[in-house]
């Protein structure tokens, strides 16, 4: 059963800096994969895999390759339905 869910930025920001080993001023919201040395595709999936554990969501395999903004992950999380979001009971 799809529901949304309610990112905190805060949790967000935390959860990502800690995930991909970044400091706060190194942080900004527009993040792209290719902004990060430590985002490569195993940060890749290590952030996805935490950030799934942290909301309570499951992400199906063949969109996580296009969540490759913090942008477009947040907006994965907050977009009830959409994004191809399976949401854990």
């Amino acid at each position: 059963m799809s529901r949304s869910v309610v990112v905190d930025d805060s949790k967000f920001k935390s959860k990502v800096m800690a995930l991909l080993d970044i400091s706060d001023h190194e942080y900004r919201p527009d993040l792209k994969m290719e902004d990060v040395a430590g985002w490569d595709s195993v940060g890749h999936l290590s952030l996805i895999f935490g950030l799934e554990e942290a909301f309570g969501v499951r992400f199906k395999m063949e969109h996580i390759p296009q969540l490759d903004s913090l942008e477009k992950i947040k907006s994965a999380l907050t977009q009830e339905g959409q994004d191809g979001r399976d949401h854990l009971a």
